[in-house]
């Protein structure tokens, strides 16, 4: 099951009205005698917005909190957004989903239930809930929403808070330590976080820039503004991840074309549609994903105590040390799941009666081959491909050999990242890892719904989206377009989007604020031995570390997106991992009650 809006009660929908009492579209010099800023509108921003009030809900000294966010969606940000297609979904299960948690006993929201509970109790009539079901991303950004308005309506009394719809650019240190933003605010603050997200700019892909008579999208977001390109012309897509499913299911039934399901998923054209050719590196589709709760794949090698016992040794090197695991996790969940024991030395000997051609490995799953005596087109190889790998997802990875398999990333990285964060790798394989491993583990564990691959495949056969490259070896720019070389075809393309998540790129300044952050000294790139990580260097309380010293150290501090680098996979809703919010609140806590008590 889907779920969406059309599914819930009306007044759950619209039950956000609160949120206009609390917009603020200027301000003026703050009269309270402890000032902060939040930037960033997402769920990374509303989990320490619930955090930083909760560890002042005692307080006696008034505060006065600015979350500051580009647009009105507060408490969703743009990944959640509640207007956007419904066709857009989250590509994990909504028993995974859970905006509040139970762990922090002094928060001023007292229960709030998980996406699943929240959707039961809001639902029409008649409707079954599943853990295992997924939604639209516009449904998921109104959880979020409703969130939020309890937040709002609990809002201690010592606590002013207004939600300002302006972006921030620039932030300087004031010369008494205090941090204010040129141009905008009036106020000064004694601390700022940044909870930024998805803010970063991709650059074409040899970092000049296209000839004026082509289109270059260098991000599909919002993914509406994709309804007015030219359906003439060919498409270039470069990435094959999730963005890339966004894009194209845009370009596609977000112009009106139609998905029926009797039994197999069939694409109606409505005329629209341009002709799509998307590649990546290695030019494979992401393997879906069922919905997955309860019932996952069990890691045999990769456990805590190993992780632990690495811990101690100091720097890892990656490939030598971890990865050789993977490998072995990856193929004992093959067999294990296969055969149906976890009896090692039962599935040893099953491997040592196949033929080398017939076992099972890491490499299969990462990259399987095309057999051109089997595949007459790169597309058809696609195409099998699609259709192999939704008809495992239908099953669960306990059943599922290849799913099992591809888990292992999934419930391996949470472990695996106490090894990798803050420079825990070498910078050697630190490098390789973010580089070569880390796209190809996400690639086959964190894929879409099956419902989305479904649709990716029924375009595939309608021949709207072309898998024409096995490689690309060059791309051309010209006057006449883009031009996209493989081995034996060459490919002349007006319009080019580049369908990769925008990382950060300190070092080509992809993004207007981090770059204002360095030129000042507020911030610098980290680096890990002479490998230049390239996205902002923090403490391990998050907090940023200057490149300037100064008589104050700057209380600027960062959690969510901004942090990835330096730790790994920061997860857009989890409140599990990377807390660097609930450490800031706890710190302006004890510098509140300094204050109080001087």
């Amino acid at each position: 099951m889907i779920w969406k809006k059309k599914h819930l009660r009306q007044e759950t929908i619209s039950n956000t009205k609160i949120l206009d009492d609390y917009i603020s579209r200027s301000i003026s010099v703050s009269t309270k005698a402890i000032s902060i800023a939040i930037i960033g509108g997402g769920p990374k921003g509303m989990y320490a917005l619930e955090r930083l009030l909760s560890e002042l809900q005692a307080c006696e000294i008034e505060c006065e909190i600015h979350w500051f966010n580009e647009d009105l969606f507060f408490g969703c940000g743009p990944n959640f957004r509640t207007t956007q297609p419904e066709y857009l979904l989250i590509n994990f299960s909504i028993g995974n989903v859970n905006a509040h948690t139970p762990n922090h006993k002094n928060s001023i929201i007292r229960e709030f239930p998980g996406m699943y509970q929240w959707v039961r109790n809001n639902c029409r009539k008649n409707l079954t809930v599943r853990p295992t079901d997924f939604a639209s991303r516009a449904l998921t950004g109104i959880y979020l929403q409703n969130y939020l308005t309890h937040i709002l309506q609990n809002l201690p009394l010592n606590i002013s808070l207004s939600l300002i719809p302006v972006g921030i650019y620039n932030i300087k240190q004031k010369s008494d330590g205090r941090l204010n933003f040129p141009h905008f605010s009036p106020t000064s603050y004694s601390s700022v976080l940044l909870c930024t997200g998805h803010c970063y700019t991709n650059t074409t892909p040899d970092k000049t820039d296209v000839h004026p008579s082509c289109h270059y999208l260098s991000s599909p977001y919002p993914i509406e503004k994709l309804s007015s390109l030219n359906n003439q012309n060919p498409i270039a897509i470069m990435g094959m991840g999730l963005t890339f499913i966004d894009v194209a299911l845009a370009l596609t039934e977000g112009k009106g074309g139609s998905f029926i399901e009797k039994p197999d998923m069939t694409y109606t054209p409505c005329g629209k549609e341009p002709i799509l050719y998307p590649f990546s590196r290695n030019n494979l589709p992401m393997i879906p994903r069922p919905g997955t709760y309860k019932d996952r794949y069990q890691l045999r090698y990769i456990h805590r105590n190993w992780i632990d016992s690495l811990s101690k040794k100091g720097k890892i090197d990656f490939v030598t040390t971890v990865l050789p695991v993977v490998k072995k996790e990856i193929q004992f969940a093959y067999y294990s799941t296969l055969l149906k024991t976890r009896d090692e030395e039962f599935i040893s000997n099953y491997i040592l009666r196949l033929n080398p051609e017939e076992i099972f490995d890491w490499e299969k799953l990462l990259f399987p081959s095309f057999n051109k005596k089997k595949y007459t087109t790169y597309q058809q190889f696609v195409e099998r491909y699609m259709e192999s790998m939704i008809l495992e997802a239908k099953k669960s990875e306990l059943e599922s050999p290849i799913l099992a398999a591809a888990a292992v990333w999934r419930e391996a990285s949470p472990l695996i990242n106490q090894l990798y964060k803050f420079n825990g790798f070498t910078g050697s394989s630190m490098q390789l890892f973010l580089q070569y491993w880390h796209g190809n583990f996400s690639r086959v564990s964190f894929g879409p719904p099956i419902e989305n691959m479904k649709k990716i495949l029924a375009l595939t056969k309608a021949r709207i989206i072309r898998f024409e490259f096995k490689s690309v070896e060059k791309i051309n720019k010209s006057r006449m377009g883009i031009e996209l070389v493989s081995p034996h075809k060459k490919f002349l393309f007006k319009t080019f989007i580049n369908a990769r998540i925008a990382r950060s790129k300190f070092s080509i300044d992809n993004n207007a604020l981090y770059s204002n952050l360095k030129n000042q000294g507020l911030a610098k790139a980290l680096f890990n031995e002479k490998f230049c990580v390239d996205s902002i260097e923090i403490g391990k309380n998050g907090r940023l570390i200057p490149s300037v010293e100064s008589p104050h150290y700057p209380q600027l501090y960062a959690y969510g997106t901004p942090t990835e680098g330096t730790v790994l996979d920061n997860d857009t809703l989890s409140r599990k991992f990377h807390d660097f919010g609930s450490m800031w609140a706890k710190t302006i806590k004890n510098q509140v009650y300094e204050f109080q008590n001087s």
